[in-house]
């Protein structure tokens, strides 16, 4: 018999083929995840009732951007323990993720630096 974790890993990235590469790199060590192209669906997954282990957040989405999504998490009290990682190719994501008080991942991220962000937030592997 095969448990999950109750809490999935849930990836907001606008750029198909980097989303689909994070959660077959991630489901294939284990880890549940669920994956969702823009902000106001990863809201509309967590207002459902989702709760994420961690969500990992790419910055640049058009329409609402990650800054604006992680604004809109963090209005929700419910919602603000959830730990966000910023995911961003730019170069200056480390002050960026500073100033929001979150963690992040430069684009192309390493697989070992995701791996340990998924243990870091408590997300388990499926057994």
């Amino acid at each position: 018999m095969r448990f999950l974790s109750e809490h999935p890993i849930l990836v907001i990235e606008d750029d198909e083929d980097i989303r689909e590469s994070l959660v077959e790199i991630l489901e294939s060590d284990g880890f549940l995840v669920k994956s969702v192209g823009d902000g106001p669906t990863a809201l509309e997954l967590l207002q459902g009732g989702l709760l994420p282990c961690w969500i990992l957040l790419d910055i640049a989405m058009p329409g609402m951007s990650g800054f604006e999504c992680l604004d809109k998490i963090r209005e929700n009290p419910e919602w603000t323990k959830i730990p966000v990682t910023l995911l961003s190719a730019a170069a200056d994501v480390k002050f960026q993720a500073e100033t929001k008080n979150v963690d992040y991942l430069k684009k192309p991220v390493e697989i070992d630096d995701l791996f340990a962000k998924a243990e870091k937030h408590g997300c388990r592997r499926t057994l």
